[in-house]
């Protein structure tokens, strides 16, 4: 991310991602909190982070319809998924902001690699063999 290049300009848009995640983290909590404790702040902060938290929820429903549209078979029932989209959003927002944690207070983590026998099963055969 040192120099712009165009070339890589969509891998710097996807690893910005997370840092996004972490951002509407906050915006939702402090929205929670402001909802619970009726706090008295400037009203253009509570309503951008209303409006925020709002539209955030409506890309989120209108991305989980779209996702039980093309899902094959089309079914009613897949309709119930859609508040476990939220679910998933917030555990997934909650990770990352662990994990930049982590990166911020440069936490030292510990890289074990994996033994290999050399050995194929008939499961990871078929995998690559797509049968």
């Amino acid at each position: 991310l040192r120099k712009f290049r165009r070339k890589t300009i969509d891998a710097e848009i996807t690893l910005i991602g997370p840092y996004i995640q972490v951002f509407i983290l906050m915006n939702y909590l402090l929205w929670i909190y402001i909802l619970l404790f009726h706090v008295d702040l400037n009203p253009i902060i509570i309503n951008l982070t209303s409006a925020t938290a709002f539209l955030t929820t409506l890309t989120l429903f209108i991305a989980g319809v779209a996702l039980t549209y093309i899902t094959k078979p089309r079914r009613i029932r897949n309709i119930l998924w859609l508040p476990f989209l939220q679910v998933y959003w917030f555990l997934e927002c909650c990770l990352t902001f662990y994990a930049l944690l982590q990166v911020i207070f440069k936490c030292p983590s510990r890289w074990v690699k994996t033994e290999k026998t050399g050995e194929c099963t008939e499961e990871s055969v078929k995998a690559l063999l797509n049968i």
